[in-house]
């Protein structure tokens, strides 16, 4: 029924669009030659609204997340199908249309009358649109299941999120749960079809990590941490009654105990089955996949967030890499033999970070923040640290995710990163600003939110003081970010231009210390070969703020001020990085 009715909805806009051409209108004789008819103009808030509710619409799991009262936006939650999303191509060719249905509105858009901002809010959702229509012609290219972030790791912590306010959420709740078996069947199709059709399969070892994955949530059948954990949601919803809160429980439990577990271990089985598919661990230059090769080209425009072409961003993501090498070289010198960088329990880095960072920044209204450690099931599976986007009208209410934080090593830095003043700050930001695009804060790209939480990260390495060294903090994170900016520089030259892993270890394998074989397992196959863009939005979105900051203090010379610079990037909003470099020139000549 949804199919029908998104189509239904692509149909009325195309229909209702034809009239933005100009259009003739025959007259009887003796009249003169027919005239044009001015194109009527669209209105660009109209479009920002109708693509954020369609977007929010056709995905049940993102509007719960993201929206607390789907009426104030026009979105009608009884009409939202109840479903984790589908890997059928039918289903990307209707949203397609839909997409191209909105830029026929565009084009009736009068740009020149709208504000600096709606520009950049328009310029930023036509150039989202484009890139994605151009992937339509990689379907089965994008590879779901990546050890770590795929979505064997993603969906237990899906349901983990999943927030149970009223008893129609409890219900939505436990209907996702019963659309596992469904959505794993079409996820093994969509593998199927790229190892029998596409010759893509995934490389063995990242096989081996997912499988390792699975197998930690299949051995975790009758322990799985979402029994006690809804339960516990459970007690919190209001108006049930005991036979109910006794029903759904059972329910649950039936659930993750059969079906839930019955899909993971039917994926691990069917996945199996493909091993004989999996793809030999080269680059795919290498490979000689014309295709393939041409989908890499479009996925690293996608993950850089940048309308570039890969020279340019593998020179930039080189250029950064040495200078971070030579600073990190340069910490070591002087730096002490501890690795540990925390001040203790995470409220205590808190206000030590916030002591330090929050003077340099525009000032951010005041917000609350829980955190929370994950469940024991996913601490193999969940990355170190997660940021909870909050919703676009509870802002207010933020939520951390941390993974064994008392062991964590590095929890001051991974605080920097994920809450104050890095994830979490430009979100509050962003959603506390007036009339920003809603459009434009759904959009933002992984490279856009990595670029300023890596940010965050540099400014604690700058600004520490006495409590840890100066050098001790460099040292750990010029170290670190060299690392990840090189592994995107080499993902660039093995995937794209055909260098291979001889030309790598000589480079990385010296700086990392890994013997030929341990590089290969550790660095080379699941983070160039495996997952090339893994790190990528990370390596280029860091190198490139750095990259416009430096252009903008090249331009205002003594004029640079620091805190003027990230209140007018903040204020632009998320961006692609081609529209926001383009903007920062104008304003820095201006100044």
């Amino acid at each position: 029924m949804k199919k029908i009715v998104s189509l239904l909805l692509v149909l009325v806009l195309v229909l209702s669009l034809t009239a933005c051409a100009k259009v003739s209108v025959q007259k009887e004789e003796p009249e003169p030659e027919p005239t044009a008819t001015p194109a009527p103009k669209e209105n660009w808030a109209d479009i920002d609204r109708d693509f954020f509710k369609e977007y929010l619409s056709s995905d049940l799991t993102s509007l719960h997340q993201l929206v607390k009262d789907p009426a104030k936006y026009g979105i009608d939650y009884d009409s939202v199908e109840r479903s984790l999303g589908t890997y059928k191509q039918d289903s990307d060719r209707e949203w397609y249309a839909f997409e191209e249905g909105i830029l026929k509105r565009m084009d009736c858009v009068d740009v020149n009358a709208l504000s600096e901002q709606d520009k950049l809010a328009y310029d930023t959702l036509r150039q989202y649109i484009e890139w994605d229509l151009e992937g339509e012609a990689f379907y089965g290219y994008y590879e779901p299941l990546t050890p770590y972030t795929g979505i064997q790791a993603d969906l237990p912590l899906v349901f983990w999120f999943y927030e149970l306010n009223t008893k129609q959420d409890v219900e939505d709740y436990l209907t996702l749960l019963a659309d596992v078996p469904r959505f794993f069947s079409e996820l093994l199709e969509y593998e199927q079809y790229r190892a029998e059709k596409l010759n893509i399969f995934m490389i063995e070892a990242n096989l081996n990590a997912v499988m390792e994955d699975l197998d930690k949530i299949i051995g975790a059948k009758d322990t799985i941490f979402l029994i006690p954990l809804f339960m516990e949601n459970l007690a919190k919803v209001e108006g049930l009654s005991e036979e109910e809160i006794q029903a759904y429980q059972d329910r649950n439990v039936s659930l993750l105990t059969n079906e839930f577990h019955q899909a993971f271990v039917d994926l691990k089985a069917g996945l199996e089955a493909l091993r004989p598919y999996c793809r030999e661990a080269q680059g795919i230059k290498a490979s000689g996949n014309e295709a393939y090769l041409k989908w890499y080209e479009y996925k690293l425009k996608d993950s850089c967030d940048e309308e570039a072409d890969p020279d340019f961003l593998a020179t930039l993501l080189l250029s950064y890499g040495r200078d971070f090498l030579s600073k990190a070289l340069n910490a070591y010198q002087t730096a002490s033999d501890s690795d540990h960088v925390s001040l203790g329990t995470v409220e205590e880095n808190v206000a030590y970070l916030r002591s330090i960072l929050d003077p340099l920044l525009p000032p951010l209204p005041d917000v609350d923040v829980r955190y929370e450690e994950v469940a024991e099931e996913l601490r193999d599976v969940a990355s170190p640290a997660f940021y909870l986007i909050p919703a676009f009208d509870d802002w207010q209410n933020n939520m951390i995710g941390l993974n064994e934080p008392q062991k964590a090593k590095n929890l001051l830095s991974t605080l920097a990163h994920e809450g104050f003043d890095g994830h979490l700050y430009q979100h509050v930001y962003h959603r506390s600003m007036p009339g920003l695009s809603l459009t434009q804060q759904l959009l933002e790209s992984t490279a856009y939110a990595e670029a300023w939480s890596q940010f965050s990260e540099h400014l604690l390495a700058d600004h520490i003081d006495k409590k840890y060294t100066v050098d001790d903090m460099r040292a750990f994170h010029y170290g670190s970010q060299c690392i990840v900016e090189l592994v995107g520089y080499w993902s660039i030259r093995v995937n794209y231009f055909g260098d291979g892993f001889d030309k790598v270890y000589a480079q990385l394998g010296r700086l990392t210390g890994y013997e030929k074989e341990e590089f290969r397992k550790e660095i080379y196959d699941p983070y160039i070969i495996g997952s090339p863009f893994y790190y990528m939005p990370y390596a280029y979105g860091y190198a490139r703020l750095l990259d416009l900051m430096e252009r903008t203090r090249n331009t205002l010379g003594d004029k640079f001020d620091e805190k003027a610079f990230y209140a007018q990037y903040l204020n632009y909003g998320p961006s692609h990085f081609n529209l926001l470099a383009d903007r920062l020139d104008q304003w820095a000549k201006a100044q």
